[in-house]
């Protein structure tokens, strides 16, 4: 999925697992511009191939970049 991502303009996904649990999965997708973000998460290709890692659908959230303390 990362060309199929990218083409559409995301430019970063970072992943981390869980310390205690390397099961609990948490990633973070970067984009560009959200025009795209629910044309890849709705895709049928990509929840097929991205359905078979969990065993219930991920929680999906979009936010958008803040100013606000960072470093």
């Amino acid at each position: 999925g990362e060309e199929d991502a990218k083409a559409l303009g995301d430019v970063a996904h970072v992943v981390f697992t869980g310390v205690e649990d390397p099961q609990e999965f948490f990633a973070v997708d970067i984009w560009h511009e959200s025009d795209n973000i629910e044309a890849l998460y709705t895709n049928p290709d990509f929840q097929a191939a991205f359905g078979t890692l969990f065993d219930a659908p991920p929680t999906i959230g979009v936010y958008a970049s803040t100013d606000w303390h960072q470093w």
